[in-house]
Parts: structure tokens; sequence; C-alpha cells
């Protein structure tokens, strides 16, 4: 059987002027892969396992560690991350479901 994929997309960037990309990509078996292109650099991309709670999300890799992130929904179809440790005036990447 196929698994279908949900694909994330960040309304916002990492930075304030909105040129970086971020594309999260979960599937049905709780695994991920998580894709960043940084404008001006190249790309990167981490994929392992998701594991997740009410309101954190832990993605794991084998090689390049874990990043933990506290997550709020905002209904079925989006939700805002933002990685631990981030300074306290962070601004969330809100991710919204792409069909």
């Amino acid at each position: 059987m196929r698994s279908r994929l949900q694909h994330w997309q960040p309304l916002t960037s990492f930075n304030l002027d909105g040129k970086n990309v971020v594309t999260l990509t979960i599937t049905e078996e709780s695994g991920f892969t998580w894709k960043a292109q940084p404008e001006g650099k190249p790309a990167i991309e981490l994929s392992g396992n998701l594991e997740s709670n009410r309101d954190t999300l832990a993605l794991q890799t084998e090689s390049q560690g874990t990043m933990v992130a506290k997550v709020t929904s905002k209904g079925a179809d989006a939700f805002d991350f933002i990685v631990a440790g981030a300074p306290k005036d962070a601004k969330p990447l809100e991710f919204k479901r792409q069909q």
C-alpha cells in the first residue's frame, strides 16, 4: 500500500525578508523530510523519524541529531513551529498543509 504524504509549507520564513523556502513532508508512518533553501546558500535536507506529543515535535535524524520545536495548532490544516531555545521574540514558522 502506498503512503499518502502530507506536505506543509510555511507562510513565513526563517528571516524577516521572506526569501528563504522551507518544506516539511510528513508520511503516515511518522517519517519526515525537511527541506530548507536559504537565499544564496546550498539547500539543506534532513530526513528521519518524527515524534510528537500535544505541543512538541521532535524531528530525529541519524546523522544530524534532533530538532525539537514547540508547535501550536491553528486548526486541522495549519500550525505554528518554533524551535526550542529560540529567542523569546522569535517569530514562529507558520506551516499550512498543501493539497
